[in-house]
Formats: C-alpha cells, structure tokens, sequence
C-alpha cells in the first residue's frame, strides 16, 4: 500500500469524509452521511427495454439504406415512361401503359353504372366515345360505391382491371407494376416531425391529372348509358384509371417528373416532390 499512497491528508469536520493523496490521484473515505434532512419522497424511472433490442433497433435506424436495385421488368417501365411521356397543352402528362402481351379481346358482359359516374368523368372530359372495336381493347367492369359519410368523394367509381376476358387474361395480367418511387410512410412521418410548423395536402383526383397516350385507351373502355330506356354506348377513359395495375407508377412519375422540369429556380419545391409525398397525401413543413 505504500507504493500507492503518497503524502498528503486532508480532513474535514466531524462526520465528513477524509481525502487521502495517491498514486491515481485524491481518494475520499470515511463516514458519507449527511446531517441535513433527507428528502421525504425520491422519484425513480424503470425502462423494461431490454439492452439488446435497444442497441438493435438503434442500427437499425442509423444503417444508411442499401442502394435499390430495379429488376429487368421495372427498369423496362422506367425507360418506357422516360422514352415515350409527352406532355399536353394543359400541363398535364401523356403516358403510354406498359404492356408486357399485346392481344386482349373485348369482354362480351359489360356492366352499366349510374348518373354518377356521367357526372364524373363526361362532364370532367376524363372519357369520350369510343370507335369501333380492335383486336386492342380491353372492357372493365365498373361500379360505384357510394359513402354518404365522406366530406370529400361520397361516390367512387371503382374499376376492375382484373376481370379475365375469354382469352383467360385481364388488362392487369398484361401490365407491368413498375418500381416503388417514394420513401417508406415511417419515414415521411419522422421527417415531418422534425418541423417547426407543419404542411399537410393531397393532390385531388390524382390519377385523373394524368392523360393516358390514345395508342393506349381503347385499353380502358367502359360500356354507360344515363337512363335504361337509352341504348348502351362505349366510351374510353382518357386518364390514368384507378384499379389499373401500373396506375400509382404512372401518377407517380409523372410527379416526380413535374418536380424535375420546373428546374432549379425551385429546388426546394424539387426537393418537398422527391420526398415528402405519400402517393397523394404530403406531408411537410
């Protein structure tokens, strides 16, 4: 011990500790009880985490992302929406469906909806008559779901894009999905917490903002009429359809895409497009 300790005492009053010089430095020993009045409550925390899942779900969070790699079939619909997009005079997009198989017959029920669907898309210019039939076209079933709850949409027309046809495949057997283009919801949802004031919006109707090319829209035909006394009529839907498989990859790009041709004037604005959309939902700040 006396290679250790080195000289120099210290004490202090009665009941207080003494400090002893050493090797490692100034040690205290001795009686640590205070003569001041203990508290009559102490407030405690006990996590039940346990260490591991902690430090795992830390990595977890802190692992930079792995770089994505697209399959052949995603990276076709990329090159096929950068090679044949075009945009119309109102702004708007014009995009080719990505069709893996070309020959689809006409299906031979159809399905007649409400004055609903008339208002929807005639009135909007989302749809117009359609020719004569092709060996190109392709029938979906419809209908309309109606939720008087709603604040917003109380009538939705909804598609089937998957009904087979007689030659055993449906419009949505023949398109490819395309790769996921924006960030995880979890994401999105810390990002957004990370502002000091938040901005939340959804872009209306935002398939329908996006033309479908005319090679592509007798793909999309629908048989209507107003009333039963009236004959039936074929009609085309001129826009990006919900329930159609390559929907949300179409709308999605042609997003990202508005973001990219503003230029840099507006990078932020680029940069809000490129990451704080959920399909159509954003959430920024």
């Amino acid at each position: 011990m006396d290679k250790f300790l080195l000289e120099g005492l210290r004490k202090g009053k009665n009941s207080t500790p003494m400090a002893q010089n050493t090797a490692f430095g100034w040690v205290l020993f001795g009686n640590a009880i205070s003569s001041q009045k203990q508290p009559d409550f102490i407030s405690t925390l006990h996590c039940d985490t346990q260490l591991t899942q902690i430090i795992t779900r830390f990595w977890d969070l802190e692992e930079l992302q792995t770089k994505k790699h697209f399959t052949p079939e995603e990276l076709y619909c990329e090159k096929l929406f950068e090679d044949t997009t075009k945009r119309a005079g109102d702004g708007r997009f014009i995009v080719r469906l990505p069709l893996s198989v070309r020959a689809l017959l006409r299906m031979e029920r159809m399905f007649a909806t409400n004055k609903g669907l008339h208002e929807e898309l005639i009135d909007l210019g989302h749809m117009d008559p359609a020719g004569p039939v092709t060996q190109f076209t392709y029938y979906m079933p419809h209908h309309s779901v109606v939720r008087e709850t709603s604040t917003t949409t109380k009538l939705r027309v909804v598609f089937n894009s998957s009904m087979k046809t007689s030659s055993g495949n449906s419009l949505n057997d023949t398109l490819m999905v395309g790769p996921r283009l924006q960030q995880d919801l979890f994401s999105i949802l810390v990002r957004f917490r990370t502002h000091c004031y938040g901005l939340i919006a959804d872009i209306e109707k935002m398939y329908r903002q996006v033309h479908v090319a005319e090679q592509d829209v007798d793909y999309q035909r629908i048989v209507w009429r107003g009333y039963s006394s009236k004959p039936l009529r074929d009609y085309r839907l001129l826009r990006v359809t919900y329930g159609v498989a390559s929907a949300s990859h179409l709308a999605v790009k042609s997003l990202q895409r508005a973001a990219l041709d503003i230029g840099d004037a507006y990078q932020k604005v680029t940069e809000v497009d490129t990451s704080d959309f959920y399909m159509d939902d954003l959430l920024t700040g």
